[in-house]
């Protein structure tokens, strides 16, 4: 989710009359504030080639693949115990696939779409393609991807929290409560996403693959050394609390909002498809074999964030206050998306205190996301949420009902079925995921283990 860098990034705002250019074919919308344009959604950054359809295939590859890899890839190891030695590996290459094809449907609509609007209108969006398509489709793709950022920024601090909690404690011996680790970072977080500008924070988080890549690379070496007990009993498949794996595995590959600005932003767009196919791979390549390990390495007391499962020491604490300054500079690329949506409906006029409300909207976003994160301060618990809820929106249920609108008869009866079992796949993961999800919420708030400090295991704002 880190690469949410490459779907936002603006230049100083002034408070001047709206006004727009026309985007040109294969180039992402430029939207302008008196002479001043920002990038929004539909105008990714990508290194030093963003501009006007020059990012190369390498650029957008590393995008792709930073998306997948991040702070979700800690709880792997825990959804693979939810499911099954042998069920949540097969399952997640699955997922993987599947998340693949509905990424290809998806750039068969903005063909299609662009094909009828002709090469001054076309689109470069997802919510674009889904209000061509159909009347709801922009507000459902809008809405869903409000819901997902916010809920990504939940988990952006749940995750900053346990590590800085577990830094702290190494560092001074005092075992700070969550209030007061909130207090610490919660102010820095807000102002960040006041900053007219993204760009320089964005390009940062190519730094963060490398911390993110370190971090994996202590959970293989220090897992042999920590205290663990291996896998009790062999399961192949736990049907009972699958649905928390599909959440997990779902927040993952949740990146279909990137794919249609990411494809604008290309030299060359007919790339895209082996740009994905390549991205999907190394993401499973590199993800399948850290949740098989961490969960062999330590069986049923696998931690719904893998590195309460390592004993503290000097380089863990540095590779946690790495991972927390990586992800404080990213939270505000990710936060942007909804921002922007929201300014969009909401500061469309321009008056001399537009940037007053523009922070105040922010400011209250901000709120919104550690207002979940209190909720439900449980890591490995809301990403499930998300990822199962918006995640399984994004990807299994819109995708394959717009391409059905959009191309009718013209689809192949085995694709129309193959469509419609992915969106009846994904109604039903939404459903059984958030009750699963609300089911564990609801126990640990009736046994008050959400607030004891069950060294991270559950309580996710204690670890270690």
């Amino acid at each position: 989710t880190g690469a949410w860098a490459s779907l936002a990034s603006s230049s100083k705002r002034k408070p001047h009359t709206m006004s727009q250019e026309k985007p040109t074919p294969q180039s992402p919308a430029i939207e302008k504030y008196g002479d001043v344009e920002y990038m929004s959604e539909s105008k990714p950054l990508l290194g030093g080639a963003q501009h006007n359809g020059h990012a190369t295939a390498v650029e957008t590859f590393f995008n792709f693949a930073k998306a997948s890899i991040g702070a979700g890839s800690f709880a792997l190891p825990w959804a693979i115990m939810q499911s099954g030695l042998v069920a949540g590996p097969v399952a997640l290459v699955i997922i993987g696939l599947l998340s693949l094809y509905t990424m290809r449907l998806m750039l068969e609509c903005k063909h299609k779409v662009n094909e009828r609007k002709g090469p001054w209108s076309e689109v470069s969006t997802y919510a674009d393609v889904g209000k061509s398509i159909v009347w709801w489709g922009g507000l459902a793709v809008n809405a869903s991807v409000i819901l997902c950022n916010l809920g990504v920024c939940a988990g952006y601090m749940i995750f900053i929290g346990l590590n800085l909690q577990s830094a702290m404690k190494t560092l001074t011996g005092v075992n700070f409560g969550s209030i007061g680790i909130y207090a610490l970072f919660l102010p820095l977080l807000c102002l960040l996403t006041w900053l007219p500008s993204f760009r320089l924070l964005a390009r940062g988080a190519y730094i963060g693959t490398v911390f993110l890549c370190l971090a994996m690379g202590v959970v293989y070496a220090y897992g042999p050394q920590s205290d663990w007990t291996g896998v009790h009993s062999f399961e192949w498949f736990r049907p009972s609390t699958f649905p928390l794996f599909f959440g997990i595995a779902a927040f993952l590959f949740c990146v279909h909002s990137m794919v249609i600005p990411l494809e604008s932003a290309m030299a060359r767009p007919r790339e895209m498809y082996v740009v994905l196919d390549l991205a999907c791979l190394v993401v499973l390549a590199v993800n399948l074999p850290f949740a098989v390990y961490g969960y062999l390495m330590f069986g049923d007391d696998t931690a719904g964030y893998v590195f309460c499962n390592l004993k503290a020491g000097p380089l863990l604490t540095v590779v946690q206050l790495a991972l927390c300054a990586e992800l404080v500079l990213t939270f505000p690329i990710v936060f942007f998306p909804a921002t922007h949506i929201l300014e969009d409906y909401f500061l469309a006029s321009q008056t001399f205190l537009v940037e007053v409300k523009r922070r105040v909207l922010r400011t209250l976003l901000v709120a919104v996301a550690w207002a979940l994160a209190v909720a439900i301060p449980v890591f490995q618990l809301c990403l499930s949420l998300i990822g199962g809820l918006t995640g399984s929106t994004l990807a299994f249920v819109l995708p394959p009902l717009f391409h059905l609108l959009l191309f009718g008869k013209d689809v192949k009866l085995w694709r129309k079925a193959l469509h419609i079992f992915i969106i009846v796949l994904g109604l039903v993961a939404i459903g059984t995921t958030v009750q699963a999800v609300v089911a564990e919420i609801i126990d640990l708030y009736a046994s008050d283990s959400i607030h004891s400090g069950d060294e991270g295991k559950q309580n996710s704002t204690s670890c270690g």
